[in-house]
């Protein structure tokens, strides 16, 4: 009986233990897809964050560290919105690289929570 109690309560533990969870944001563009100007007014559906490697950039990881992104760029006269995920990389800060390099971007975030990015 006492295996039995103790196996149990081993089993509710492991139930209620949060084993880590991936970072869901939105992944669209306003050039493609009108709704990505408003995602939650048109119910669009988070995804989840993959996770890469790219050479150079920074090494395999098993758990990398993801955020959201959320960039504002003007292109001509037309302002274009760009959701999606990116790896955190040390000592990089990619919003500030982006605009460094590239004048278009008006707006670039940076958020690490589910659908943060809207």
């Amino acid at each position: 009986m006492k295996k039995t109690v103790c196996f149990l309560a081993i089993l509710s533990l492991v139930a209620i233990i949060d084993f880590g969870e991936c970072l869901n944001c939105y992944t669209c563009s306003s050039m493609a897809e009108p709704d990505c100007l408003d995602p939650v007014k048109h119910n669009m559906a988070t995804h989840e964050c993959q996770t890469f490697y790219s050479p150079g950039v920074a090494k395999q990881d098993s758990n990398p560290v993801l955020n959201c992104v959320k960039i504002v760029a003007k292109v001509g006269d037309t302002e274009l919105l760009t959701r999606g995920c990116t790896l955190v990389i040390d000592n990089v800060d990619i919003c500030a690289n982006m605009r460094g390099e590239n004048k278009a971007i008006i707006n670039c975030s940076l958020c690490d929570t589910n659908g943060c990015n809207a």
